[in-house]
């Protein structure tokens, strides 16, 4: 079974381990991923209109790697047929983490096509 998870790691801080945000979402991450589901994981960083390499996601993949130990892949959600068809190739148990959401204008103007494009 597929999961699209939504965690908050909305967290500004340099480490992200500390912050009860994190660990609440990384307990809540362990428990879906647990009996070999693919689990997607949206999230979102601040507020931006474009893309923006601070509020990038990909700071969270190490940290998230180190929790769950086990290795999380990356999803620029440049090309999401794309990234939609990485996961249905992945194996059982396989963690992904999307880049932010926000970059996307679709989810903040909450877009069906969006949506729909996420769900599949």
């Amino acid at each position: 079974m597929t999961i699209l998870l939504r965690v908050s790691l909305d967290i500004e801080e340099s480490h992200p381990e500390e912050s009860l945000r994190f660990r609440n979402s990384v307990r809540t991450i362990k428990a879906f991923s647990k009996k070999g589901n693919k689990l997607v994981i949206l999230a979102h960083l601040g507020r931006p209109k474009v893309y923006e390499k601070k509020l990038s996601l990909i700071k969270f993949k190490k940290p998230l790697e180190r929790s769950l130990n086990k290795k999380v892949v990356f999803l620029a959600g440049e090309n999401i047929s794309g990234d939609a068809r990485a996961i249905k190739l992945s194996k059982p148990g396989t963690v992904f983490l999307m880049e932010n959401v926000r970059f996307n204008s679709g989810e903040t103007t909450n877009s069906s096509v969006f949506a729909r494009s996420l769900a599949g």
